[in-house]
């Protein structure tokens, strides 16, 4: 049974895959001849469903860091995180760290953003996180075109969270 609906994007367009988790919707359109190895994902957007831990370990570990440039996972409605169980609304550590070629992020729904979870993202300009409450260590740590980010409802902001964002030029919060 599908847990989750998840549209691949690569080079030559996507495809909207409904799946037991991201590795086999990745899985699928490798099957399907869309794409040759999971190195060629250029997109994820999570549509609805349930994202879980082996969701974020996936984005960690073995989706191409360096070709992936648009990742939508908006909470609500139609889509939830479950970490161990239990439904969550923070983004774990690390989870798009080194992710150079990213340029856009879409995260409503997350309130608390973990330690390093977009270090490293140096092609992402602006940023807008409209209900994130927590901001971890390091989270926004080297991302070195960042022009602007908005955290409207942010109230703990981790240490070094902006540390080396030197284009950094319009930072909103309360």
């Amino acid at each position: 049974e599908a847990r989750v609906q998840v549209t691949i994007g690569f080079d030559d367009g996507n495809i909207k895959v409904y799946a037991e988790s991201l590795e086999q919707a990745v899985q699928q359109a490798i099957d399907a001849g869309l794409i040759k190895s999971r190195n060629y994902v250029t997109e994820v957007l999570f549509e609805s469903g349930t994202i879980t831990e082996a969701d974020i370990n996936y984005i960690k570990e073995f989706l191409p860091k360096g070709n992936i440039t648009k990742v939508s996972m908006n909470l609500g409605e139609n889509l939830e995180y479950q970490e161990n169980g239990t439904v969550s609304t923070s983004l774990p550590e690390q989870t798009f760290n080194k992710y150079s070629a990213l340029t856009s992020l879409s995260l409503d729904g997350w309130t608390s953003i973990g330690d390093e979870a977009l270090r490293g993202t140096t092609k992402l300009t602006e940023l807008s996180l409209p209900d994130v409450v927590t901001v971890g260590n390091q989270a926004f740590y080297n991302m070195s075109s960042l022009t602007k980010i908005e955290l409207p409802k942010a109230t703990t902001i981790g240490d070094k969270a902006f540390f080396s964002n030197y284009a950094l030029t319009e930072l909103y919060l309360p």
